[in-house]
């Protein structure tokens, strides 16, 4: 998609081929983007110039013409519309579509695919991602809501963030504000995280690098990892796995550590009580089958 035009006068649409399709549109100074699609893969490039949203829409497959020609887009005021009409599937010969994007940066996003990847460059303002299956990827966002019934999910920075999936995994970067994350099955890698967390697996392993507020930290079945906890409440529970927490220097320890059948091993120092000027953590850890490890955080 080429982005070298940055003089628009108004709503344009050029048509490149039979299967492809280019739309272009001014918008003020909150631009809004909506997509309703079936099996279409998405990429939405948020590092563009104020002002302009440029949409690119090609098909494949069987009818990919007929597909083109009643898929929608629209505008209305600093909104615009994508809508694709619903197709049957018939063994994969199903005509799909590749949408692609060029938004101001902090547009915010409401969209919702069948199925396909959705990924994202650059920062949104606010996002809600809904897919059937398929992986998600947002480079930045300031806060997110995001549902996949398969497919892996990444995020690279977030002030507030909500993920649900069925199935797949989870890679958070960084979130200032509070996070919620549910998978039912697979991993969950996270960064950093500086508010109200919570982050629960069905079964899935779970490594956290750095937590300094109040986390619920859950798994059914696998390993529970905090590489670095400063400060507030931490609850981490597992029902088949280990779990090891490393607290940071300085930050004085109050536990409430079990398991069921393991062993609790803690590299921590037993003091009287926590210094004038040492942050405090509250640790409550449980582990129905597997090994708890404390250690100092490197």
């Amino acid at each position: 998609m080429s982005t070298n035009d940055t003089q628009h006068t108004g709503p344009s649409e050029e048509r490149l081929s039979d299967t492809r399709r280019l739309h272009r549109f001014d918008v003020g100074a909150e631009p809004r983007l909506v997509a309703q699609l079936g099996l279409a893969d998405v990429e939405i490039d948020a590092t563009g110039p104020g002002g302009h949203v440029v949409v690119d829409l090609e098909t494949f497959g069987s009818k990919a013409r007929d597909l083109l020609e009643r898929t929608s887009v629209e505008q209305d005021g600093s909104t615009v519309r994508i809508d694709m009409p619903r197709v049957s599937t018939f063994f994969g010969l199903s005509p799909r579509m590749r949408v692609r994007v060029q938004v101001p940066a902090g547009t915010a996003v409401d969209l919702g695919a069948g199925s396909g990847d959705v990924s994202v460059r650059g920062e949104l303002g606010g996002a809600h991602v809904e897919t059937g299956s398929g992986g998600i990827d947002l480079e930045s966002v300031h806060e997110a809501e995001i549902k996949a019934g398969s497919g892996d999910v990444r995020v690279g920075r977030a002030h507030g963030l909500r993920i649900r999936t069925g199935s797949g995994g989870i890679r958070i970067g960084e979130v200032v504000g509070d996070v919620a994350a549910t998978a039912g099955s697979g991993d969950m890698t996270v960064g950093t995280v500086r508010a109200s967390t919570s982050l629960t697996c069905g079964s899935g392993n779970i490594d956290v690098e750095d937590v300094s507020g109040d986390a619920q930290v859950k798994t059914g079945s696998g390993r529970v990892r905090v590489a670095r906890a400063t400060q507030g409440q931490l609850s981490v529970a597992t029902g088949s796995g280990t779990i090891r927490v490393g607290v940071a220097e300085g930050t004085a320890a109050h536990l409430d550590v079990s398991t069921v059948s393991g062993r609790v091993r803690s590299e921590l120092e037993s003091v009287p009580g926590a210094g004038e000027n040492d942050r405090t953590l509250m640790l409550r850890a449980r582990a129905v089958s597997g090994n708890i490890d404390l250690v100092r955080a490197v």
